[in-house]
């Protein structure tokens, strides 16, 4: 691949949605999917921020913390695609999804760009400029929605004209055709013991990088684990600080490489660029950090998951020291 030409970590298969998104998922599949939601800590909840495409843009803080701006890089971001999340909930391996058709799915949506007036007796919609939308029927779980497109997708899945009197009849009727192809995340996704457990089976069998093998091989003969992820995380960290010629660490040494990176790629913050910013720092807050102030007891399940990880940074470093040297 000529780096010169496409761009750092510019590669096929990464999804590059729009350019305002702070995170983009790095492939397609239920076990790239759960990868990505095990970025975090075990039990860590992610809440729907938007949907793009189709693409869920997931936060590890609830609304009422998100503060000004959610999509600042400086939070903690990943993303992962509708039918995946839908997959992953068929096979019981995550918490929090709910399926639903695309009728559901853009009622769902009305809803989150409307409020209710409670005064009336059935609470009435606006939008954000206080348009009258419509209002609830509270006998029906459907909204009934006046002069509004949401409507307009019934008449065009059954064709003709539908009555108001009929509209609820025959949504109801659509309602039970029509597939769950749409994932709706109502209080966040958690991975739940399954997925771990099928997590940790997918993380077991790779090649470990030769450079790192030569330094932690040893120790892992002898079942040092948490010390071969500190080492590992060291010397990620080393490597950082070397080639940039800097004392910082953590995430102000994370913050100067990612503006060297973009700064030899033309100015452009790419998707790959974002994808590798978010893996340094999920790894740098909850795996470095973890283990360089703390003794860990972790099994080998739970070490080669980890190392899994780290060793798929340690190529993309690899990658990027190269980039950064040769241009």
């Amino acid at each position: 691949m000529n780096y010169l030409e496409k761009g750092i970590l510019e590669y096929d298969g990464l999804m590059h949605v729009a350019d305002t998104s702070p995170i983009f998922p790095i492939g397609e599949g239920w076990d790239i999917a759960l990868r990505t939601l095990s970025n975090f800590p075990f039990g860590t909840k992610l809440y729907e921020l938007e949907e793009i495409c189709r693409l869920k843009l997931l936060i590890n803080l609830p609304q009422k913390s998100w503060g000004k701006d959610p999509y600042n890089e400086k939070n903690y971001h990943c993303a992962v695609w509708d039918n995946e999340l839908i997959e992953l909930k068929r096979k019981g391996l995550i918490n929090g999804v709910t399926e639903a058709n695309e009728w559901e799915w853009r009622i769902n949506n009305f809803k989150k760009i409307t409020k209710p007036y409670p005064k009336s007796k059935y609470p009435m919609f606006y939008n954000e400029n206080n348009d009258f939308i419509g209002f609830y029927r509270e006998d029906s779980k459907f909204i009934n929605i006046i002069e509004n497109p949401e409507k307009s997708f019934i008449l065009e899945y059954f064709g003709g004209e539908i009555s108001d009197e009929d509209f609820f009849e025959v949504a109801e009727e659509y309602n039970f055709r029509a597939e769950k192809e749409f994932a709706l995340i109502e209080d966040g996704i958690t991975i739940n013991s399954e997925g771990i457990n099928v997590l940790l089976e997918i993380s077991q069998e790779f090649n470990l990088n030769k450079d790192l093998h030569e330094r932690v091989e040893p120790l892992i003969r002898i079942g040092y684990y948490d010390t071969v992820i500190r080492e590992n995380a060291i010397y990620f960290e080393s490597l950082l600080k070397d080639i940039h010629k800097t004392q910082k660490y953590g995430d102000q040494l994370i913050d100067e490489h990612i503006k060297k990176c973009i700064e030899n790629n033309n100015g452009i913050f790419n998707a790959g660029l974002k994808v590798y910013r978010q893996e340094l720092r999920t790894i740098n807050k909850y795996i470095r950090n973890e283990f360089i102030h703390n003794l860990k007891e972790i099994d080998v399940a739970q070490f080669n998951a980890i190392l899994y990880r780290q060793n798929t940074l340690y190529e993309y470093l690899l990658e990027i020291i190269s980039n950064l040297i040769t241009r």
